[in-house]
């Protein structure tokens, strides 16, 4: 209401334009701030091969649900695949997302040689688009970034 009231006062001439866009900006950036806030269902790259050349072939895609809670920047959430959650938290500035796994809930002791998952992506619309990188315990990192993506739930 205050926005189309906004828009009127500049229409009417009666405010400066300038400080009528200042105003309005960060209502525009809250609104797309909130954006990640729900459940995606995600498509990940869970099965690779590892080329000579530092490439990967695809051997396998892997289904996850990814259930986000945006607070500004902020980001927190859970990557759920294969019976196992992670948790994560992580930013989004503008259209790019960063995430960091924090723990796990599993008790498979094959999975305690990963220090965390990392997520990159870009966001357009309701679609995420990026890679995810595997690091090993003692600084060690799998030789390629597998991509992955996501689309929000029900739409």
């Amino acid at each position: 209401m205050r926005l189309l009231l906004v828009v009127f006062v500049i229409v009417a001439g009666r405010a400066d334009p300038v400080a009528a866009q200042e105003e309005a900006a960060p209502r525009r950036a809250t609104a797309s701030a909130a954006g990640l806030t729900g459940e995606w269902d995600a498509r990940w790259a869970s099965g690779v091969r590892h080329n000579l050349d530092g490439s990967i072939e695809v051997q396998r895609w892997g289904d996850a649900l990814m259930v986000f809670e945006q607070d500004g920047d902020s980001v927190t959430g859970s990557w759920t695949t294969w019976g196992v959650t992670w948790t994560f938290e992580g930013t989004v500035q503008g259209a790019h997302l960063h995430l960091r796994s924090i723990r796990h809930d599993s008790d498979n002791p094959e999975l305690d040689s990963l220090e965390a998952i990392v997520w990159d992506a870009t966001l357009t619309g309701d679609r995420l688009d990026g890679y995810i990188e595997l690091l090993i315990r003692g600084d060690a990192r799998e030789p390629a970034r597998r991509p992955w993506s996501a689309a929000r739930r029900g739409r």
